[in-house]
């Protein structure tokens, strides 16, 4: 019997379903939480606007469709911890672990990503896209050296999270 959130517990060693691991199966789990997590976001967006235009019953109907997906999102990554977190690639499962993974992804955004994309939105003249770009990377930034703070207290990480 599977346990609540739909995957069984991963044990510390675990490196992941090598047969799940870089499959088409693994890359379509990757794609469909990636459009779930998308999804739940502009949907939010969506109910703000809604909200802010008076629609309060529009509005709910949208943050209840987000969660919806939300739901999606976890039933993926449930299946996608047999393999490797979706944005790092690395092993998931227990917190400590999770905690790396939210690191790398992290660090990944605001060392290569957001860096990258400011410059090129710089070279074609988007200004105001690449000061947005610029921000959001020193914001990752920041929760990096939060999460690497957390990694290395294990006491600190059901408290502090």
């Amino acid at each position: 019997m599977m346990p609540v959130g739909g995957a069984e517990r991963p044990e510390e060693s675990r490196k992941g379903d090598p047969l799940l691991f870089g499959s088409q199966t693994h890359e379509h789990l990757r794609a469909a939480y990636a459009v779930e997590a998308q999804t739940h976001c502009l949907l939010r967006y969506f109910a703000s606007v809604a909200e802010i235009e008076g629609l309060q019953g529009v509005a709910e109907l949208l943050r209840g469709f987000a969660a919806a997906h939300v739901l999606h999102a976890h039933g993926h990554l449930d299946l996608l911890r047999l393999a490797a977190e979706p944005l790092s690639g690395l092993p998931m499962g227990l917190t400590i672990r999770n905690i790396g993974c939210a690191l790398v992804a992290e660090r990944q955004a605001a060392v290569e990503m957001y860096p990258a994309m400011a410059r090129t939105a710089e070279n074609e003249g988007f200004l105001a896209v690449a000061d947005w770009l610029k921000t959001v990377g020193h914001a990752a930034d920041s929760l990096a050296l939060r999460l690497n703070g957390l990694g290395g207290n294990r006491e600190k990480v059901p408290h502090d999270l």
